[in-house]
């Protein structure tokens, strides 16, 4: 009896055994299977994280980029104006230096300016340098209107002509149509210098 005794312990311990091992294998499966689930899911956020440190990364560089085209562009825009501020300063020093038919200017800005005004009695004004070709002007042309006085003031050249009563200004100085030219053709005067706005 002790051998049938023996023999089912040793077959017992046989099954106990053959279980433990299957166990024990779908154990290591298990493990397997859970660190493989875990790497998985460790290098899924690692490449989510980098992702974001890329994405990141890539905002503040096109932050940074635009942030230096603006800063150019105002660079550009500063020379751009300070160009066209000398070129305007070119323009009024020929003027100043008076390389045209002066006296022809002022005829036709006197009389375009003397139509607008209806009233008869009128103040003239006119650049000190300007006065005696004015007078010379006055002396040619026939005026319907009663000249009250004519006075001088700090213009660049051109007339200004006033209603005696001060109601009607008509500014045909150099200085207001410079300015007027200048801010109704400033695209243009733009594209002529630099190739674009």
């Amino acid at each position: 009896m002790s051998e049938e005794i023996n023999k089912i312990r040793e077959a017992l311990i046989e099954r106990a055994r053959k279980e433990a091992n299957e166990i024990i294998e779908k154990a290591k499966e298990e493990a397997k299977r859970i660190i493989e689930k875990a790497l998985r899911e460790k290098e899924e956020k690692i490449r989510k994280i980098k992702e974001e440190i890329v994405e990141e990364a890539k905002r503040k560089a096109e932050e940074e980029v635009l942030s230096e085209k603006i800063e150019a562009k105002k660079k550009i825009a500063h020379v751009k104006n300070k160009i066209i501020n000398e070129v305007w300063s070119k323009v009024r020093e020929r003027i100043e230096q008076g390389n045209f038919d002066r006296e022809k200017s002022l005829r036709k800005l006197l009389l375009e300016s003397l139509e607008e005004i209806p009233s008869s009695d009128i103040i003239i004004y006119v650049n000190k340098n300007d006065k005696p070709l004015l007078e010379k002007i006055l002396q040619e042309i026939e005026i319907k209107k009663r000249i009250i006085n004519i006075r001088e003031c700090d213009i660049l050249g051109g007339v200004i002509v006033e209603s005696a009563d001060s109601l009607i200004r008509i500014d045909n100085s150099y200085d207001t149509r410079l300015s007027s030219v200048k801010y109704r053709h400033i695209h243009a005067i733009a594209r002529k210098l630099f190739g674009v706005d």
